[in-house]
């Protein structure tokens, strides 16, 4: 589609004013009015224009006959060109009923001349594009002279079969006499719609209502008097169908956000004046004055040109930033380059340079970075390592910057009106909170300033300590104002800024630990072929972070309930200080990790009470043990040798993308157990899964399968009955920290816990860290005569057979 924007229209336009021809008085020294350059040697005007030229009557039917006339070419050549020109075809001007035309007429027909030159035009003449005229169309003419600055731009207001009028205002000088045969041009389709024919004066009787009104020839009434005159076969050559322009390639998403321009830009003021900023800014052609693009060809500058769609926005967030939003999100959608207007991108490349010249050793790797900020985010390895930019980049954080740009801000599912962290607001403030919190204990690392300008260099004489805290400031800064301009809501960008500071401030402390946890091993009581559905044997160790698992408790092969063993536990947590203290400010809160066989992880470990009786006070609710404490599931099943290989290869080579990949979603659609597998193998590098199934008794069935083929966390609902909403995940914040889950799901426990209407989940999280052994199997002797004796006479008394 042509362009108001395009460039290669100015260049049209220019090719069509090197066909236009002035038509001479016999003297040659005055323009009577224009035509235009046919093909061969012939041209077009007005019957009325040639008349005019031989000094006759206006309206004369009379044929002159082969007559000679003198006509120039002005444009495109260094002097005028003037030319003989002998008139082939007369179609002279004539009322509806044949009868010659008047001067006060409101229209007329026919008022068509052929001529044909004596020799060949200039090189730079050319045929031209011809198009159908229709309504609204905005259209340009010229005076005889052909002079660029006699242009006249006006609007096609009426479009019939024989009839065309236009405003009788045009932006520029009048149409008056003199424009007669000028070729009507149509900036927008870069083609010849028609001819201006003349102006209509009224004196109130001949033509009421038509006062000061254009009078013009569409292309489709020329062709229709030329094949009435000349036969189809003679007209078809000298004004053949109109040419189509040359083919282009579909633009993906055009129609969707021609829409939405036409929505948010109804009018042509409105589209003028936002493509005016348009082109100042990004240094465009434009259209004639008084102009605008329509929808289709607005849109596709804003899908073809980076940062076009961001700085329309940016303009229209101002005054109307619900629609400024709608254009982003859709922009979003339809993957339009840069998400970042020219000047904020700008702002935004010259901070970096700055902050990664004096950042020294503040700043992490931008691999550190992009895990911290930027979990289940694949980024090309070129873009995290050394060596020098991309091409076409000057930096490695500008291609970086591009990069992220490539992922918009969605809606967040329970607030669509609020919009998501987006990814690259993200990495700024895991930046800014590095350059904030200061250098490492272990000394300065290699970050992303060997990618940037290093003049100063880090640790360079003179550099100023400061200016790390200084520039961190005006990066938060720039987010702040950034987010505005998205859309972001104000809630979720202190949370991203909260979660960047305190992993900067755990990256620049002491040096932590990993983290500590509390493993249980629980194996079902059985005796005698009968066994109790709430009593347990099991075993507790504790480890500290070293890794090595130490015995929490005397070896106890008694029977307990859940609620006994929630409490034995609480207590090991309680306790955990005398086994060993963390260092100071770490988090002295363990993991629980439940090692259950496969036909178990239905056990909801999580909400086993841990509370005493005497701390219940009265209260009806008691102390779920997820609720203060993290607790996850761990697989216990033994293996053979050759599925424990597959499964520790797989196990692995996932777990070590459980920050980079985003979680896999299955639906009511994976209803089989073939149907997760297959998803599984299929996703070789999914380190999550996200069980939301219709059948809640088959979810943890479908979880055991999960971590049997090597996939390290799985997350699912106990508790609905049907298929589980995405958003009911979103408090979850599944775009969070991998390594933080554990964690979030507490909070989420937590919160159920005293709200459950407002938090429908009861999460179950299996979290098989590949890097944290197992504890042994538990080795279970039968228990004594006497044990057994009074074990099944305290079952006898609670009934149970």
């Amino acid at each position: 589609m042509p362009g108001w924007f395009d460039g290669g229209a100015a260049d049209a336009e220019l090719a069509l004013r090197a066909a236009y021809v002035s038509v001479l008085t016999a003297t040659g020294r005055s323009a009577v009015g224009g035509g235009v350059f046919l093909h061969d040697r012939y041209l077009l005007t007005c019957a009325h224009v040639v008349n005019a030229a031989l000094d006759r009557a206006m309206f004369s039917v009379r044929d002159p006959g082969a007559v000679r006339l003198a006509v120039a070419f002005t444009s495109g050549v260094p002097r005028p060109v003037l030319l003989p020109a002998r008139l082939t075809a007369w179609i002279p001007p004539r009322r509806r009923d044949g009868n010659p035309a008047l001067q006060d007429d409101a229209a007329w027909y026919g008022d068509l001349a052929v001529l044909e030159l004596a020799a060949d035009p200039p090189e730079s003449v050319h045929p031209q594009r011809w198009r159908e005229m229709a309504r609204d169309q905005r259209v340009r003419a010229w005076y005889g002279a052909g002079h660029a600055v006699s242009a006249a731009d006006t609007t096609v207001r009426v479009c019939e079969p024989e009839l065309a009028y236009l405003d009788a205002s045009p932006t520029g000088p009048g149409i008056i006499a003199g424009y007669s045969g000028s070729p009507l041009w149509s900036h927008a389709d870069q083609a010849v719609v028609g001819l201006a024919v003349g102006r209509l004066f009224s004196d109130g009787t001949a033509a009421p209502g038509y006062d000061d009104r254009t009078f013009a020839f569409s292309w489709q009434t020329i062709r229709a008097e030329l094949a009435r005159a000349l036969g189809t076969e003679r007209s078809t050559r000298l004004l053949p169908p109109p040419r189509t322009a040359p083919a282009r390639r579909p633009i993906a998403g055009l129609p969707q956000l021609s829409d939405l321009v036409r929505v948010l830009l109804p009018t042509e003021d409105e589209r003028e004046h936002a493509a005016l900023q348009l082109a100042r800014q990004f240094g465009l052609a434009t259209g004639p004055r008084g102009t605008a693009p329509d929808p289709e060809q607005l849109a596709a500058l804003l899908l073809q040109r980076p940062r076009t769609l961001a700085a329309l926005a940016e303009h229209l967030v101002k005054q109307r930033p619900a629609d400024a939003h709608r254009l982003l999100d859709l922009g979003g959608a339809l993957a339009a380059p840069g998400l970042l207007a020219p000047d904020r991108h700008r702002w935004l490349l010259e901070m970096l340079d700055a902050a990664l010249a004096d950042g020294g050793p503040a700043l992490p790797s931008t691999e550190e970075l992009v895990r911290a900020a930027l979990p289940g985010v694949l980024v090309p390895a070129h873009l995290l390592g050394g060596g020098r930019p991309p091409e076409g980049f000057t930096s490695r954080h500008a291609a970086l910057v591009c990069h992220l740009e490539g992922y918009p801000a969605g809606p967040l599912h329970s607030r669509p009106r609020a919009r998501r962290v987006p990814l690259l607001l993200r990495f700024v403030e895991y930046l800014a909170a590095a350059l904030a919190a200061g250098p490492t204990v272990a000394g300065p690392a290699a970050g992303p300033a060997a990618a940037g300008p290093t003049a100063a260099g880090p640790g360079a004489p003179g550099q100023d300590p400061g200016a790390p805290a200084a520039h961190a400031e005006r990066l938060r800064l720039w987010c702040e104002s950034t987010s505005a301009y998205l859309g972001v809501d104000d809630a979720a960008l202190r949370e991203r800024r909260v979660a960047a500071e305190e992993w900067a401030a755990a990256r620049t402390g002491p040096a932590a630990a990993a983290a500590s946890r509390v493993a249980v091993r629980l194996t079902r009581y059985q005796h005698g072929g009968r066994g109790s559905a709430g009593r347990f044997r099991s075993a507790l160790w504790t480890d500290v972070g070293d890794g090595e698992l130490r015995p929490a408790a005397a070896a106890d092969q008694r029977p307990h309930t859940p609620e006994e063993i929630a409490r034995q536990i609480r207590e090991a947590v309680a306790g955990w200080d005398d086994d060993g203290t963390p260092p100071d400010g770490q988090d002295t809160q363990p993991v629980v990790e439940f090692f259950l066989d496969d036909d178990e992880l239905n056990l909801p470990v999580e909400e086993w009470d841990s509370s005493y009786p005497d701390e219940l006070d009265g209260e009806e609710g008691l102390m779920p043990l997820g609720v203060a404490t993290a607790v996850v599931v761990r697989p216990a099943a033994a293996l053979s040798a050759l599925r424990a290989r597959e499964r520790g290869r797989a196990l692995h080579r996932r777990w070590q993308r459980r920050g980079w990949v985003k979680p896999l979603h299955l639906d009511e659609r994976y209803h089989e157990t073939r149907h997760i597998v297959s998803a599984v193998q299929y996703h070789r590098n999914v380190a999550w899964i996200v069980l939301r199934g219709a059948d809640p008794a088959r979810r943890p069935g479908f979880a055991a399968k999960c971590l049997a083929l090597g996939v390290p966390v799985v997350l699912w609902d106990r508790a609905a009955r049907d298929s589980v909403p995405a958003e009911h995940f979103d408090a979850l914040d599944l775009d969070g920290p991998a390594d933080e889950l554990p964690e979030r799901v507490r909070r989420y426990r937590a919160n159920a816990y005293g709200y459950a209407e407002q938090y429908p989940l009861r999460p179950a999280l299996a979290w098989d860290d590949p890097t944290r052994p197992a504890p042994p199997l538990l080795h279970l002797a039968d228990p004594d005569e006497e044990f057994d004796e009074a074990w099944q006479s305290s079952t006898d008394k609670d009934g149970v057979e």
